[in-house]
């Protein structure tokens, strides 16, 4: 028997509670001291269709989203046919048993009234919090656990509704005591409350961005980047920030970058469609050297693609978005932390460097959350950059005597500061030229700062032993999947290490070198299909990346396919 360490699955149709019941159970069990990681699944309709939400706990991280399921609960008969083949052999089904023709040979199955015990405590509505509590019954958890989420996620509709709740809870709780099922696959021993978050990725950057002093936040929402639009228009006079919902994503990156042309800190956020439409935005940021921070959440293209799925297809989009050549970084967190860290990072390096930072999220890290201690410990202290307080004459705002690159910002409506700021080239005031000397000084000016940021930008991290028979490289969201299946593969006696880049751009060669060269196997691990990092590395390091994991049909690694992949040898 799993002693607080399962994987529990919900499935129903949409609309039915999928969402909020797993978010209330995967918060009942941080709070009392598990790690969680929680996935969730749904098609791309406004109604209908299946949705399924899955919490991993255990003890320790890293925790992330495992195929094998110790739990699954099913509101209706399509739940079960489309995830009995994910079943642990000890697992147990809780099933509306209600349900008919349900021909299914499986030991596990556990048959509840949920519809008829819905309806004594109030409604059929009530359905998915019966399941809670027959969960909690089974895994023996403390009920007060689930009720103090409930409570908080049902008492601002009403003492009547959350009654009806609460009720609901212990009425599927009691129906086990009295009918217990023949096996428990799993049980959780932990009793005492602890002070744990949940958060998802697209709110860890939310967070990270006010406190990193964000005053302007604009988009236009498209999933997967939606919800930090949804997070942040209820905060909006708490922290003093204008959200701005603008009428499509070209709107939003200008709003942005007039906002941070004015002085003030801002980021635009959408996904790869969205971000399509403000290439050439994005390269009005790097001619008038204006810092301009954007959330690119990653889902499957081309075109729609798969709107509410997962990939990383859009690496080598952002590093090359818009004509020309100018300087941008782009940071790729793997996990709640690093989001908020890295776009607290983001907002310091645009305005240090006066460029574009692009902090570049997917479906998996934006939508799915995970329990995490205090954050503050990852807090930055703002680098503004250089901001003129007083303005002298003859202000030149592309001044090209600075040695660094790097130009005195003044802003709107300080004395001696008027400029132009706009999209031709131009002269030291801002003035359109086409002169080739003069052009050349200019890009070779914004050009300057390159090497200084290379420095700058944070370097990648090593997982495991220097020297391992295995060595695994990758980017963004894979990082959980990675770390868990080194933990597998430890226990039968294989050394894994995973060197995990924050900064695919730009690259930096020295970080690297050491890594690869003493790799006796490197594999590459990708959520897209032409290995777009591999290729990175394999330019700027001038080697072969022999050996390519890669995965894109939507769905994120599971440990289990990279230890599969690594025990079969490619």
């Amino acid at each position: 028997m799993k002693i607080n360490e399962f994987n529990w699955k919900i499935g129903g149709e949409a609309g039915e509670g999928i969402m909020v019941t797993g978010l209330i159970f995967a918060k009942s069990c941080a709070k009392l001291g598990l790690e969680v990681f929680n996935y969730a699944e749904y098609p791309s309709r406004i109604r209908g269709g299946h949705n399924c939400y899955q919490v991993k706990a255990q003890d320790k991280k890293p925790v992330t989203a495992e195929k094998e399921i110790d739990i699954l609960v099913a509101l209706n008969k399509e739940t079960i046919e489309l995830h009995l083949n994910e079943m642990s052999s000890e697992g147990i089904i809780i099933y509306d048993s209600n349900l008919k023709d349900l021909s299914i040979n499986f030991e596990g199955l556990y048959p509840v009234p949920m519809e008829e015990i819905a309806l004594k405590s109030g409604g059929k509505i009530t359905k998915n919090n019966v399941s809670l509590g027959v969960t909690a019954a089974i895994l023996d958890m403390p009920l007060d656990a689930i009720n103090l989420s409930v409570t908080k996620a049902f008492k601002d509709k009403g003492e009547k509704v959350l009654h009806m709740n609460l009720l609901a809870v212990k009425e599927g709780y009691d129906f086990v005591q009295q009918n217990p099922p023949k096996k428990r696959s799993c049980i959780v021993n932990k009793k005492e409350f602890l002070k744990k978050y949940v958060m998802t990725g697209n709110e860890a950057i939310a967070l990270g961005a006010i406190k990193a002093g964000l005053k302007l936040y604009a988009a236009y929402p498209m999933t997967p980047a939606s919800s930090i639009l949804h997070f942040l228009a209820p905060l909006e006079r708490k922290y003093r920030i204008v959200v701005k919902h603008t009428e499509d994503e070209i709107s939003a990156i200008l709003t942005a970058i007039g906002a941070s042309y004015a002085g003030i800190r801002s980021m635009a956020a959408t996904s790869g469609g969205g971000f399509s439409l403000m290439a050439e935005a994005l390269g009005m940021a790097g001619i008038t050297e204006t810092p301009l921070v954007i959330a690119e959440c990653m889902r499957p293209g081309p075109s729609t693609g798969m709107p509410t799925w997962t990939e990383q297809g859009d690496l080598r989009f952002v590093i090359h978005a818009s004509q020309g050549e100018f300087i941008r970084i782009i940071l790729t967190p793997g996990d709640i932390a690093e989001a908020y860290h890295l776009i607290q990072v983001s907002f310091n390096l645009a305005e240090k460097y006066q460029i574009p930072v692009i902090l570049l999220s997917d479906k998996f890290l934006s939508e799915s959350s995970e329990s995490i201690d205090d954050l503050k410990q990852l807090d930055l202290p703002k680098e503004r950059g250089k901001r003129l307080k007083e303005v002298p004459q003859n202000y030149k705002r592309y001044d090209l005597s600075v040695e660094d690159g790097i130009s005195w910002r003044a802003f709107p409506p300080s004395p001696n500061g008027m400029h132009l700021a706009n999209s031709d080239e131009h002269d030291e005031y801002g003035l359109v030229t086409e002169e080739s000397e003069l052009r050349v000084k200019m890009v070779n000016k914004r050009m300057k700062r390159l090497e200084h940021i290379k420095s700058d930008v944070p370097k990648p991290v090593l997982y495991g032993d220097v020297k391992s028979d295995i060595s695994l490289i990758g980017f963004g969201s894979v990082k959980n999947p990675v770390l868990r299946a080194i933990e597998y593969l430890k226990k039968e006696g294989i050394s894994v290490n995973y060197l995990h880049c924050l900064c695919p751009h730009p690259f930096v060669p020295e970080n690297y070198y050491e890594f690869v060269k003493s790799a006796k196997r490197l594999i590459c691990i990708e959520n897209n299909f032409f290995g777009q990092f591999a290729g990175i590395l394999q330019e700027n390091l001038n080697i072969r990346i022999k050996e390519k994991l890669l995965k894109y049909d939507g769905r994120p690694f599971f440990p289990d396919e990279i230890v599969d992949y690594v025990r079969k040898g490619g």
